[in-house]
């Protein structure tokens, strides 16, 4: 799993993660794309807006380039986005 795109180096195993801290905006779409085939993500956000604000505000190009195809789709497809509700 990488928090980078590839070649970036993987990150060492686990069982639960995470990530805080001055990442760029699309390092927690990295890890949840990086998953093995039989693995599944859950990644939390206060904000769906401020989160897709941020990732195209970005403007990744591994993300823009690759996202919506072959493995990594599927992969996508493994990936819940869930909101945080603070009341």
């Amino acid at each position: 799993m990488r928090l980078f795109p590839e070649p970036a180096p993987r990150l060492p195993g686990f069982r639960s993660l995470l990530v805080y801290g001055p990442y760029h905006p699309s390092a927690p779409l990295h890890l949840c794309l990086s998953l093995a085939p039989a693995d599944k993500a859950i990644l939390f956000t206060p904000s769906r807006r401020l989160l897709l604000d941020s990732l195209r505000n970005y403007n990744d190009e591994w993300i823009n380039s690759y996202s919506g195809i072959g493995s990594v789709a599927s992969i996508s497809s493994r990936t819940k986005i869930l909101l945080v509700i603070v009341i």
